[in-house]
């Protein structure tokens, strides 16, 4: 297999939801060879899913591969009489969206990986997240290095105010059109006045949850501003430039439609937001602190050098909170957030065959 493609199409050999109490059930599906090492992968957002796509992330010969959809995402459910909803259409036949970030926190994610976990009788995985996701495998990681063999973090997000507010910043001048077109649509549909500065930012966020919560036809047009700017300041130059020359200034909607169906971006924000407003339920520097002392296993991380979403300076920061020596870091040079830029996809075999390599080795020495 060339070393920058995704592995071939696979589908799960075990698939079911958990009930993990508060009124969720979590999907989660099993890959991969059924005898292999035991990994999890934790999806991006918040708000995402795992999707058939991130199957293809991990050699299915080695490894055997959990997938789930946090709480209030995907293919997770939520009960429909679930407090804490406003009055309200529903958006998904079972629920109102905002029942989907009751009883939804980060400790409550940590304790649902450890359920599913023991569901699945693994006494130690390796833990895997891109983006967010890394985000949740490092306090994992802090809350049960007992269960971790080892991490493999992609574009790791620390969930700083300063990553959320560039998220609500302008961009620099000169940047590509399309990063313009789409911030300045997203500045349009929160009605942003002059005043771009940090406590704008946060008030900027707050609105917009206030407007995801609310639901009704408001929130689509927002939802969609706000995921093509997500969208927008992830991708690669050459996407950029493929988006403007398939028309997305001339017909921005119609063109954001191959992010998702509206509802669905909605309800993807409406987690977002919740999650980034509340700082992300985590505070990283204790969970930096704990992982310094409490964990040892083997460490690899990818990054995209001109990753604007997440700064390619947080695996520096987590490498330096690690002991010496656990911790290793791929640089693809001209890549940005976007996890299926080929250089990307080429570190990440690379960075997963050593991590794998690592733990064979560790443990013909033992």
């Amino acid at each position: 297999m060339s070393s920058h493609r995704l592995f071939p199409d696979l589908e799960p050999h075990a698939c079911g939801h958990l009930s993990v109490g508060g009124g969720h059930e979590v999907y989660w599906e099993r890959v991969g060879h059924p005898s292999g090492r035991p990994l999890l992968w934790l999806h991006g957002g918040p708000g995402s899913g795992a999707s058939p796509r991130q199957r293809r992330f991990f050699d299915p010969a080695r490894w055997c591969v959990t997938l789930f959809d946090q709480r209030g995402c995907g293919r997770s459910t939520v009960r429909p009489d679930l407090g804490g909803g406003e009055a309200g259409a529903s958006m998904d036949g079972q629920a109102h969206a905002s029942h989907r970030v009751v009883h939804n926190r980060t400790p409550d994610l940590l304790a649902d990986i450890e359920s599913l976990r023991r569901a699945a009788g693994v006494t130690r995985w390796v833990v895997a997240g891109g983006s967010w996701g890394a985000t949740l495998a490092l306090a994992y990681a802090a809350r049960c290095p007992q269960a971790v063999q080892g991490l493999a973090l992609r574009s790791p997000f620390l969930a700083s105010r300063g990553e959320v507010r560039d998220l609500l910043s302008a961009p620099p001048a000169g940047v590509h059109a399309v990063v313009q077109a789409a911030w300045d649509r997203l500045a349009a549909a929160l009605a942003m006045g002059d005043d771009l500065g940090p406590r704008a930012a946060d008030r900027d966020l707050a609105q917009a949850h206030a407007v995801f919560r609310q639901g009704g036809e408001a929130c689509r047009g927002l939802a969609v501003a706000w995921s093509v700017n997500e969208w927008a300041r992830s991708a690669t130059p050459a996407t950029l430039q493929q988006a403007l020359d398939q028309g997305f200034l001339t017909a921005p909607v119609e063109w954001a439609r191959r992010l998702g169906d509206a509802d669905d971006l909605w309800r993807r924000a409406l987690v977002q937001t919740h999650y980034l407003v509340h700082g992300c339920f985590v505070d990283m520097s204790a969970v930096l602190a704990d992982l310094s002392g409490g964990f040892a296993g083997p460490v690899v991380l990818v990054r995209g050098a001109l990753d604007a979403l997440c700064p390619p300076g947080n695996a520096d920061v987590i490498v330096q909170a690690l002991r010496a020596g656990t911790a290793r870091i791929w640089t693809v040079p001209g890549a940005g957030h976007d996890a299926l830029d080929d250089g990307m996809v080429a570190a990440w075999h690379d960075a997963l065959n050593a991590l794998a390599h690592d733990l064979d080795l560790t443990e013909a020495c033992a």
